[in-house]
Formats: structure tokens, C-alpha cells, sequence
């Protein structure tokens, strides 16, 4: 499915343009450095390049990836249906829950946290290009 090209995806696809090229010129140093003169210090450096390469990896998957709109779907249908469930249940049995705002409060907190973490740029958590796990 193509998607309209936002803000957002202009400045992904810009990061990438920028970074990669820079990654790969040095990553051919660090291969040309290992094969000229291996050393402690060379391993070293090749060591930490990879792992800084593959933090961005990290970070650019974090900044891609989010839920599919069918998971999305399947959640609030299902918060419909306990909802729909629990007032169909204290209607038949004329019991009324002792505070019905606990239940469908806690759902929409849960929903409401799920989408904001989900979106860590532009939620309350909002995280400045940086997943929170390593």
C-alpha cells in the first residue's frame, strides 16, 4: 500500500540519504585499516563502527515501524465489545457496577498508552530519534 509521502517520511528518506553513504565510506576505511595494519586499536575501532552502525539500524526501525492498522482495528473492537459486554451484563442483571469508570478508564488508558508509545515521536513520551531499548 503506498502511502502519501509526509513531513515525516521526507525527513526519514533525507536521513537516510545522508547517513548511509557516510557509513559506508566509513566502514571501507575500517576494512581497508584492518587489512593494512591489524591491531588492537583497529579492532577496536571496527568493533565500535559496527555497533554504532547497528544502533542506527535500531533507530531507523524504531522510527519506521509502527502497528498495522488491523491490529489497531482488532483493539478497538475488542474494547467496544468489553464495554458493550459489561453494560449489556449490569442491564440484564440490574447490578450496577460500584464505579463504572475503573473498567472503560482503564481501557482507554491502555489504548491511549499502546498509541503513544507506538508513535514516540509525536506522543506525550516523545523521544527525540532514540528507541528507549538498545
Amino acid at each position: 500500500m503506498l502511502l502519501p509521502e509526509t513531513s515525516h517520511r521526507r525527513g526519514l528518506r533525507l536521513y537516510r540519504a545522508r547517513h548511509e553513504p557516510l557509513q559506508r565510506e566509513l566502514w571501507a576505511h575500517a576494512v581497508a585499516s584492518a587489512n593494512e595494519a591489524p591491531s588492537p586499536v583497529v579492532a577496536t575501532f571496527v568493533t565500535s563502527l559496527n555497533e554504532t552502525i547497528d544502533l542506527d539500524a535500531k533507530r531507523w526501525n524504531a522510527m519506521r515501524w509502527h502497528l498495522p492498522s488491523t491490529v489497531w482495528i482488532l483493539v478497538l473492537v475488542a474494547a467496544s465489545v468489553g464495554c458493550y459486554a459489561t453494560d449489556f451484563h449490569a442491564g440484564r442483571t440490574g447490578a450496577r457496577p460500584r464505579s463504572p469508570i475503573y473498567p472503560a478508564g482503564t481501557r482507554h488508558m491502555i489504548i491511549g498508552l499502546t498509541a503513544d508509545l507506538d508513535r514516540s515521536r509525536f506522543g506525550v513520551s516523545g523521544s527525540a530519534n532514540s528507541p528507549w531499548s538498545t
